[in-house]
């Protein structure tokens, strides 16, 4: 029996890239069923985005169509189809004729993020596959233009010790990268997809023949157990870590001993390069440590961080 329609009638971004650059993580949650469960920065992703759609919250890009299901046949492989959620998007079109300039044609989106940090840049965003086909679905939905933008839109989030939540910050967005696509690279990622499709549906048939007659099922019982008690710890002592954080920035403290071990922040430098500098960047340590020696850095972030004691005891 093919994955692709027979059980799952469409292929979304997230399972793309998924199946790509983490195909365990794929067969986990599409395969098997097991859905990750929902954390603290999903639910105020959530929350920031109905911020921005009910208009609370000032973003710099905003496009026609908001928050909008793109879902429609693959090309070449209509049982199954393409299906989105681009955060904002629509399609530019000067209609120019001969003579009244140069024509223009271009679709633009925005995938808008949260977080503590801003760690998305221009070289991440040109690799991420989630990103590409994200712009394939709003270039083929917008009729196919000669060019696709897509922004990344970082929305600064903070925890809020009061109410308990992660909640924007007063200050403004910012546009971190952005990434263009041609219409002749969509147009050659089609037979991308597919290859996707029919890589997961070869792949579906040989895991439907596999058998777990010898795996111990009460094993994996508890080991699903301890993994979602894990994940509950994980969510938890990150709610923890940004609340001792906020009370230690509250009284100056650097470093906290305790009975338990040591918090401490670390700082993260960020530094811009001369152009000549970052082209040669990864063979030339030493002009890079001269550099940052001799110039301030642009960016500055502090993370915390926790090293338990030999003996950490607690109720």
């Amino acid at each position: 029996m093919a994955f692709y329609p027979d059980q799952k009638p469409h292929l979304s971004p997230s399972a793309f890239a998924n199946w790509n650059e983490a195909r365990s993580q794929f067969v986990r949650s599409y395969f098997i069923g097991l859905k990750t469960p929902e954390t603290a920065a999903m639910k105020a992703g959530k929350k920031i985005h109905a911020l921005i759609e009910g208009g609370m919250l000032t973003v710099k890009h905003w496009y026609e169509h908001r928050e909008g299901e793109l879902k429609f046949p693959i090309p070449g492989r209509e049982d199954v189809l393409a299906l989105g959620f681009p955060d904002n998007y629509e399609r530019h079109w000067s209609g120019a004729k001969e003579g009244e300039g140069e024509p223009y044609d271009t679709a633009y989106f925005v995938d808008y993020k949260s977080g503590k940090e801003n760690t998305w840049d221009a070289a991440k965003l040109a690799g991420d596959l989630k990103m590409k086909m994200t712009a394939w679905l709003v270039w083929f939905k917008t009729g196919k233009p000669s060019k696709v933008i897509g922004y990344i839109e970082y929305i600064p989030t903070q925890w809020n010790a009061l109410t308990r939540e992660i909640e924007p910050t007063d200050g403004e967005s910012v546009v971190s990268a952005e990434c263009v696509y041609t219409g002749e690279e969509m147009e050659a990622f089609t037979a991308v997809v597919i290859k996707t499709v029919e890589e997961v549906n070869a792949a579906h048939i040989v895991w439907l023949s596999s058998t777990d007659e010898f795996v111990n099922q009460d094993d994996v019982a508890e080991y699903a157990q301890l993994a979602q008690e894990v994940a509950e710890c994980e969510t938890k002592m990150e709610t923890l870590k940004e609340r001792i954080g906020d009370q230690m920035n509250m009284g100056g403290k650097e470093t906290l001993p305790t009975p338990f071990g040591s918090f401490y922040f670390t700082a993260r430098k960020k530094y811009i390069y001369p152009e000549a500098l970052e082209k040669q960047i990864s063979d030339t340590s030493a002009a890079k440590k001269k550099f940052e020696t001799e110039n301030a850095p642009s960016e500055i972030t502090k993370s915390l961080s926790f090293r338990a004691g030999k003996s950490v005891k607690h109720g």
